[in-house]
């Protein structure tokens, strides 16, 4: 913040360093959940654009995946924006060659990031307090065709409804510099956005999951998972608001939950009265 206030230019993310930033986010309808962001600078993919083993270990527990590809500004920065699509592309593409089972798609939210758009709509001489025509423009140009292969791997490998792109700008309108017009006030655009659907698409699927487990009729399935559930469940209660959807189908699950284990140990109290007796 005393870098921007400055009047000074942030410094690119240092690729030997990986970053770890938890924040909350609280949207109007009361929905809040904490975060932990994960910063790559681009390290999980080799010289050819592919996602390297660690990378591939990662996807296994992330709950989201955030690509982030700024506007360009200048002939250099077209360049390492072309190759930094091409890259993505093949990282995305790389995914899909590796996955054993090409039916199953992956169960993540997955987010193109497009930042500095504040540069598209700068370039375009158009009006920042109309965003909705910015957004039809940039659909309709260029920059995005130039991103359609990079969009239509992703889609390849996501579920539907798991995929989504967000036009964003950290700062809001900037100078020629990339300086914030207003350093005091800044008007960034869809900043926290992204990151409120990721976390509402993954707690759906986690919500999702737990209702699944815990309606199995399998009477001999391990308390330990199903308390598992259960406890994922319990932690994602206060994340939603009262008498919404959500929050009334994780109270069911919590219902369901002590019924299911009252029956079970009843069941296993049973089998051991039996076998004793035989």
């Amino acid at each position: 913040v005393e870098t921007i206030q400055k009047g000074e230019r942030l410094p690119s993310t240092d690729l030997s360093e990986r970053y770890v930033y938890i924040f909350s986010i609280n949207a109007e309808d009361k929905f809040g959940t904490d975060l932990a962001l994960l910063d790559y600078a681009g390290e999980l993919l080799n010289n050819k654009g592919e996602t390297n083993e660690y990378f591939n270990a990662l996807l296994k527990n992330m709950d989201s995946i955030f690509a982030i590809i700024g506007i360009p500004k200048g002939e250099q920065e077209e360049k390492e924006f072309n190759d930094e699509i091409s890259k993505l592309t093949t990282a995305f593409k790389s995914i899909d060659i590796k996955r054993k089972d090409k039916s199953i798609l992956l169960d993540i939210p997955i987010i193109l990031l497009v930042s500095k758009f504040d540069r598209y709509i700068s370039q375009n001489n158009l009006d920042f307090s109309k965003y909705d025509e910015c957004e039809k423009s940039f659909y309709s140009s260029d920059i995005y065709k130039s991103l359609e292969p990079l969009v239509q791997s992703i889609k390849n490998i996501t579920d539907e409804g798991m995929f989504k792109i967000f036009l964003t700008s950290a700062f809001g309108e900037c100078t020629d510099n990339d300086i914030p017009k207003n350093r005091e006030q800044l008007d960034p655009i869809n900043l926290l956005e992204p990151f409120e659907w990721a976390a509402r698409k993954s707690a759906a699927l986690k919500i999702k999951e737990c209702e699944k487990e815990l309606n199995s009729n399998c009477l001999f399935k391990s308390l330990f998972t199903l308390n598992s559930f259960y406890k994922q469940a319990e932690a994602l209660l206060p994340t939603f608001p009262e008498n919404s959807e959500e929050y009334n189908v994780l109270t069911e699950i919590d219902t369901k939950f002590k019924t299911q284990k009252t029956k079970r140990n009843k069941a296993y109290c049973s089998i051991f009265i039996l076998f004793i007796s035989f």
